[in-house]
């Protein structure tokens, strides 16, 4: 029996819990952690990167309690543990009231974090008065800072108060010194905005690294999904060299395939029916 996929599951506890299907890419995280602190990642959407900071929390949070057969369960150090503050954008409307719900978007995550324990201390619509509230409370803390979709607010909205509003928010990061590792995802490089998120922000974009945090190259694939193509194979009547062969054709871009897209066409596999490829670009 072949294992569910994840089919538009970015939650990496969700899908240990469920016993889903995944691609362990996790080796490549203690090498993002140690050698970029702080870090910003582009990809195009459904590339992995909610996942990544999913996985990145949970290691910060429990350490290799939920990476159990994983590539990175005897890599990652056990004490290397610290708050995780978790902020999506994409939770953030960009209305008029933007500066307000980024204040309860904020607020929440640092107490999710476990680091204030009560609203109470934090009713603030304004941002600056938040954010020195919580940097005087968690002073004496290391903090893991994961930011996904960060340009969401920038895709439907160009409003000027909403850029100044991220350029204090990001500004104001850049200068806490406690914080153990940053990572900030999206689709938009921060570049092409008039955003600036911190001198010391390294683009992975830039690094050699990027492209084995997220894609797969197409011996991976061969490897990851053996049981998956062996049944399609089957079910298509034909070699496992033409399908490999149709793989890259369709799927392959730049010699990078993405674990979503191969998702996509391996789910029937699990289902009742026949497998019929609709070879879509995806990307």
């Amino acid at each position: 029996m072949l294992k569910r996929l994840p089919i538009g599951l970015s939650s990496w506890a969700q899908i240990r819990r469920e016993e889903l299907f995944f691609c362990d890419k996790t080796d490549q995280l203690p090498q993002l952690v140690q050698h970029f602190p702080r870090a910003f990642l582009s990809a195009p959407r459904r590339s992995g990167k909610t996942l990544l900071c999913s996985q990145l929390a949970e290691l910060y949070r429990t350490g290799t309690e939920l990476f159990q057969d994983t590539k990175v369960e005897f890599r990652w150090p056990q004490s290397d543990q610290a708050a995780v503050v978790s902020l999506k954008f994409s939770t953030v409307p960009a209305t008029q009231s933007f500066e307000a719900n980024l204040c309860v978007r904020l607020a929440t995550a640092f107490i999710l974090a476990g680091l204030v324990e009560s609203t109470a201390a934090l009713e603030q619509e304004n941002l600056v008065g938040l954010m020195a509230q919580l940097e005087l409370l968690t002073q004496d803390q290391e903090l893991v800072v994961l930011i996904d979709e960060w340009d969401k607010p920038l895709s439907a909205n160009t409003d000027p108060a909403i850029v100044a509003t991220l350029n204090a928010f990001y500004a104001w990061l850049s200068s806490l010194d406690n914080i153990k590792f940053l990572f900030i995802t999206g689709i938009m490089h921060y570049r092409e905005t008039e955003v600036f998120l911190g001198p010391d922000l390294r683009d992975l974009g830039q690094e050699p690294c990027a492209p084995a945090l997220l894609e797969l190259s197409l011996d991976e694939v061969s490897e990851i999904y053996d049981d998956y193509l062996e049944q399609a194979t089957q079910r298509l009547n034909t070699s496992r060299e033409v399908l490999l062969a149709q793989i890259k054709q369709h799927y392959g871009q730049n010699g990078a395939y993405s674990p979503w897209v191969l998702n996509q066409f391996f789910e029937p596999l699990t289902l009742p029916g026949e497998l019929k490829p609709q070879w879509v670009k995806f990307r």
